[in-house]
């Protein structure tokens, strides 16, 4: 049986035009109002004339693959965020809006029409994301950045320096549910490791020579938000194995206390 495709659109010139590139692969339907879906197993969303916030009723019953012809990181971002299955960027010639179709259609049939939940919602904060360009390469970051943003676990990013790691771990805050608390930064590579533990967790006072008064550490600063350790290969591996126990179980002690402190802290390295 053929897969039920619908274009949400209000531009003719684009329907004929997907209509040519499907070119049999899927009975295609062209509506010009979201209210008028009929459940197709894939629906395209032309944001350039339906906008974006279509997509939150969309994705409730389909696979929704974003068109646009807007160059730039955020289409890219927020309909992976809100739960799009895939975001194309123009022109629309180009191989990838087939082999997205045929990604939706596969895992469609494996799941047997059965959608798998997304935790995006499209509310909350708006992408004001300073990654500039449209590589190809790029356009996957851009998207994966949507597609972690709103699921709460930790996240690892590589990449040579200079990259835009940072760039990087902020876009993922900014679209996460905790874009409202805390966004801190730690690079490990720029404080010694004698003074490194105590920057993380605090201490209390008297803890070692010189602690006058008690503090607080990053991961306190960061409780309900998300602490961005860049360069974490730099720090040692006992002091990793006592960030790994944060992670895992959302307590840690200051030096020189015995009292445990709980926090609830996201975790990006890099």
């Amino acid at each position: 049986m053929s897969t039920n495709i619908t274009l949400f659109t209000n531009n003719s010139s684009l329907s004929e035009g997907i209509r040519h590139i499907l070119n049999g692969l899927a009975e295609l339907s062209v509506k010009g109002d979201v209210t008028e879906a009929s459940n197709p197993e894939v629906s395209l969303l032309d944001v350039d004339t339906m906008g974006l916030s279509a997509l939150r009723k969309l994705k409730e019953h389909s696979f929704v693959i974003v068109l646009t012809e807007e160059k730039g990181a955020r289409y890219l971002i927020e309909s992976m965020t809100f739960g799009a299955f895939d975001c194309i960027i123009g022109p629309l010639h180009s191989p990838k809006l087939i082999e997205s179709v045929k990604r939706a259609i596969g895992i469609g049939l494996e799941t047997k029409g059965e959608l798998l939940e997304f935790a995006g919602d499209a509310l909350g904060s708006s992408v004001s994301c300073a990654i500039v360009g449209d590589s190809p390469m790029l356009q996957e970051v851009c998207k994966l950045i949507g597609q972690v943003g709103r699921v709460d676990v930790p996240v690892l990013i590589t990449g040579e320096s200079g990259t835009g790691k940072e760039l990087v771990a902020e876009s993922v805050w900014k679209v996460s549910t905790r874009w409202e608390e805390s966004f801190v930064v730690l690079n490990c590579a720029a404080i010694p490791e004698s003074l490194l533990e105590a920057e993380l967790f605090g201490y209390e006072k008297g803890a070692f020579t010189g602690a006058d008064t008690s503090r607080k550490g990053k991961f306190e600063e960061a409780d309900g938000g998300i602490m961005f350790l860049d360069e974490i290969g730099d720090m040692s591996l006992s002091l990793q194995a006592k960030v790994l126990r944060v992670v895992q179980s959302g307590t840690f002690h200051r030096l020189g206390s015995n009292k445990e402190i709980s926090v609830n802290v996201r975790l990006i390295t890099a």
